[in-house]
């Protein structure tokens, strides 16, 4: 399946993964899920190029969804597997590039008007996804280290913001010296 299109991609997640499900009752009162979206966002590092000076990190969104109807047990064994992530658990994901055409509605802030434009969507859709290690500790560790100090709500705040930048640029780095190599792997094959 995902021979002339595949992703791999190794990073850590910068949210708790969210997840929607759609669940029904059977008429014995069992409930059942029918349905379940899952989207990610992965923290990735990238090469840098000599003549691009943009960011090194690149935020890489992964959607999955499934269905229980389907049937399919390896589908829900990756939905459980994406259920006992969590914010900074480092992950190797091997999917397919997905690019979607949609219609985006914003309301103008000036007349209230929606407005509609066509874009383009694009995504990483998982086939398998391993958990490597997690760098949770380094992000939410950091955030409340030394807050509770503060009597002023604040100073706490400000504190508790300040450390949790320390510990995602301490994520960045290990990122880098760890999974600098490989990443992001993505191969295309198609004409233009």
């Amino acid at each position: 399946m995902a021979e002339h299109n595949e992703a791999r991609i190794v990073g850590y997640l910068t949210a708790d993964p969210i997840i929607r499900d759609e669940k029904s009752t059977d008429e014995d009162g069992t409930e059942r899920l029918e349905y379940a979206k899952c989207y990610l966002h992965v923290e990735t590092v990238r090469r840098s190029v000599q003549a691009c000076t943009m960011s090194r990190y690149s935020n890489i969104l992964v959607f999955y969804d499934v269905s229980e109807a389907s049937g399919n047990e390896w589908k829900m064994k990756l939905l459980k597997k994406i259920r006992s992530l969590k914010k900074g658990d480092v992950v190797s994901i091997k999917g397919v590039v997905v690019i979607q055409n949609t219609m985006q509605s914003r309301r103008c802030k000036h007349c209230g008007k929606i407005i509609t434009n066509p874009t383009t969507m694009a995504f990483v859709y998982p086939i398998d996804l391993i958990k490597l290690t997690s760098y949770s500790h380094l992000i939410d560790q950091k955030a409340g280290e030394n807050a509770l100090n503060y009597k002023d709500d604040e100073k706490a705040k400000a504190v508790m913001r300040n450390n949790a930048i320390y510990g995602l640029a301490e994520a960045n780095r290990r990122l880098i010296e760890n999974y600098y190599e490989f990443s992001n792997t993505v191969t295309l094959l198609g004409y233009v």
